[in-house]
């Protein structure tokens, strides 16, 4: 909104003509002689007045800050003929500075609160000070009695420079840059444990530099309907990471919706938008996220992983229409932490946020790291491509699809699971320490081998065929609707290989 010059601004602008004037007067009685011709005069007087017309309209224009007594001081200078005019437009020298800056730095981060928001809502927006300052900070709000602090914004870019929530009572120099000082908006609450971002512009969340929480640590969720883009993020001080495009639904211990106050954990419902995980521009192997994070959770209608991930104790990409709600550990869908109800699985499908009949798109720099790993589809006819290494050096590795599926190579330290009502296909390898569970309802291609510690079992509601390697200690058990084509070694205690022939072969090769 534009506003008004004030009428500080006003003073400070036409002071420097008063005392010009006062000065032309003083020298006139006293009879000095004027070195200065009157057409130099002239031409510097209209420099001053243009030098006023230009912060007036800046001010009018836009959010601006101006160094008042230095703008007096150079205005004043610049009245009094302290300075060398070499042309009216491109140049002069003065004895003093006029500072005109376009807003605080954290423009740079785009981050802009939603004017129609409630103030507890609201987050205040400052930057960093001191040696490496200039770093955006947003001071967050007051927690609930769960330590649930809720910012709403209208739109939030992260540029390279970085962005600080600031979780802090006590001021400091932080990991970015520069000092910040105590979050008064946690003075009767304390730090929060959970820092919501919402964003609810039209326009997505860009996250392109690393994120710091400043303080004491808390988990970081950014949710906006219009998509979650990231190139090279980081994040610090924060032991779990929730990219979503769902709107935030307040939920308490039983999982039903409540307000604000009761809410002692977060779900989204999800109806559109993309979570985009990118290297930081210009770089095709760098990493997607990095940074102390513990989980990382990536929930939208769709996503695209192009670079590495890491996570210490898990990761779960999870996308369609739907639901999506944390549980205990290890009780939700596909061994998750996340329990997910389908609200329109078909139209996903439809979506312009699906690209190359994806629902998840892991291309071959999309690598996971992890304690366990969960891709999670409920997406009618949209598949899941995990064309990048799937490693969980602790825990298990599961899919769960609505369409077709086709992985590299994966790896669980106990099991190795892939489910979808479409089609598997396999390119790598497919090892695990415990079980290895291939289930599909179409037909499952094994491109390389399947080795597990304990059994292999592989199911197929259409054909299966395989040319690497099949090996188990114990049980290797292959079933195949139609026919089973399987041209590696088969290797285990126990082998058993059918085919019931559904399309009238039922062949075993």
């Amino acid at each position: 909104m534009r506003q008004p010059v004030t009428a500080r601004a006003r003073a400070a602008l036409e002071q420097p003509r008063a005392i010009a004037l006062q000065q032309e007067q003083h020298g006139a009685s006293a009879g000095t002689a004027d070195p200065v011709s009157r057409h130099d005069r002239a031409r510097r007087s209209f420099v001053a007045r243009s030098i006023a017309a230009a912060v007036a309209l800046i001010s009018w224009l836009g959010p601006v800050q101006v160094s008042w007594q230095v703008a007096r001081q150079s205005a004043a200078t610049i009245a009094l003929h302290g300075t060398t005019v070499d042309s009216p437009f491109t140049s002069w020298r003065t004895t003093g500075r006029l500072l005109v800056r376009w807003g605080l730095r954290q423009a740079q981060a785009g981050a802009i609160t939603d004017p129609t928001a409630p103030i507890r809502f609201t987050p205040t927006l400052t930057q960093t000070t001191g040696a490496n300052g200039g770093v955006p900070v947003i001071n967050v709000t007051t927690p609930n009695a769960s330590g649930l602090s809720y910012n709403l914004l209208r739109s939030l870019t992260v540029d390279g420079i970085g962005l600080i929530l600031n979780n802090s009572l006590l001021g400091g120099g932080t990991l970015l840059g520069g000092n910040v000082t105590g979050n008064a908006n946690l003075a009767t609450s304390g730090p929060a444990s959970t820092i919501l971002t919402q964003v609810t512009g039209t326009e997505p969340i860009r996250i392109n530099g690393t994120v710091e929480v400043f303080g004491t640590p808390a988990s970081v969720i950014f949710a906006a309907p219009a998509g979650v883009y990231t190139q090279g993020a980081g994040f610090t001080n924060t032991p779990r990471v929730t990219l979503s495009t769902g709107t935030p639904q307040f939920l308490n211990g039983s999982g039903a919706n409540v307000a604000f106050d009761q809410a002692t954990a977060v779900g989204f419902l999800v109806n559109s938008g993309r979570v985009q995980i990118d290297p930081a521009a210009g770089s095709t192997a760098g990493a997607g996220i990095e940074g102390t994070v513990g989980a990382i959770n990536l929930i939208g209608q769709t996503v695209g992983v192009n670079a590495p991930l890491f996570a210490g104790n898990q990761i779960n990409v999870i996308a369609g229409n739907q639901q999506v709600a944390p549980v205990a550990t290890g009780t939700g869908r596909a061994g998750s932490d996340w329990q997910v109800t389908a609200t329109g699985a078909n139209v996903a499908a439809n979506s312009a946020s699906a690209q190359n009949g994806l629902a998840i798109d892991a291309t071959a720099f999309g690598a996971m790291t992890a304690g366990q790993i969960k891709l999670i589809s409920t997406a009618q006819g949209l598949g899941v491509r995990a064309a990048g290494d799937l490693a969980a050096n602790t825990s298990n590795v599961n899919i769960d699809a609505n369409g077709d599926v086709s992985v590299g190579n994966v790896y669980g330290q106990q099991t190795a699971g892939i489910t979808t009502t479409g089609a598997v296909s396999t390119s790598g390898a497919v090892r695990a320490q415990q079980d290895v569970t291939i289930g599909a309802g179409g037909d499952v291609t094994l491109g390389g081998a399947a080795q597990a510690g304990n059994n292999v079992t592989v199911s197929a509601g259409g054909n299966v065929a395989g040319s690497g390697d099949l090996s188990a200690v114990r049980g290797l058990s292959v079933s195949a609707g139609n026919s089973a084509n399987l041209g590696g070694n088969l290797n285990a205690a126990s082998i058993a290989v059918t085919a019931q022939g559904k399309d009238g072969t039922g062949d075993v090769t």
